[in-house]
């Protein structure tokens, strides 16, 4: 099977890295010649945490991590205003790990470097994506279609891979807000 996977952060290369280990062919597209990981942190649910140590990544993660046992999330005034419950599980999986962002998306780049069956190509800007494997990619020496079995859009909400085909996926507002900080 030979798939493109564009985008390169955290979904793109988890994704890249799963695919290739089940014997597929991957190109990983990212548009950016140097990637690196944007916000300061990320807390990764026990669902996240089973992925990524299924890839090989626990020693790392979990040595630059903080882990949190009994999660919390409270207001200004201390006031709880949500308390997850988390699975127990014998193999680490009954905490949260909080972790930079940078350190994660670093792991995963470094495991995707490691992996033969994949094709890193940084600074490839995807344009366009047909529903029959066309990919339309943009370098500095112009525009080329390669065509794969699957392409898989890991491009972020502004999703090049989305918008360029009728594949079903719509963007819409949800009425659920979140806090970064």
């Amino acid at each position: 099977l030979s798939v493109a996977v564009v985008g390169g952060a955290i979904g793109g290369a988890s994704a890249a890295l799963l695919l290739a280990r089940r014997g597929a062919k991957v190109t990983l597209f990212e548009r950016v010649p140097h990637p690196r990981a944007v916000g300061a942190g990320i807390a990764l649910q026990p669902n996240g945490l089973a992925v990524l140590f299924g890839l090989g990544l626990k020693d790392r993660l979990v040595g630059h991590a903080v882990q949190a046992d009994a999660p919390r999330v409270v207001d200004g005034r201390g006031r709880l205003l949500v308390a997850p419950k988390l699975p127990a599980d014998p193999d680490g999986l009954d905490r949260l790990l909080t972790i930079r962002r940078s350190d994660l998306h670093a792991a995963l780049l470094d495991a995707v470097t490691a992996e033969p069956r994949i094709v890193m190509r940084l600074g490839a800007e995807v344009v366009a994506t047909t529903a029959s494997g066309t990919l339309t990619v943009r370098t500095e020496q112009g525009d080329r279609d390669e065509q794969f079995d699957l392409i898989v859009g890991a491009d972020g909400v502004h999703s090049r891979v989305r918008d360029s085909g009728d594949f079903g996926a719509k963007v819409q507002r949800t009425g659920i807000w979140y806090l970064r900080g």
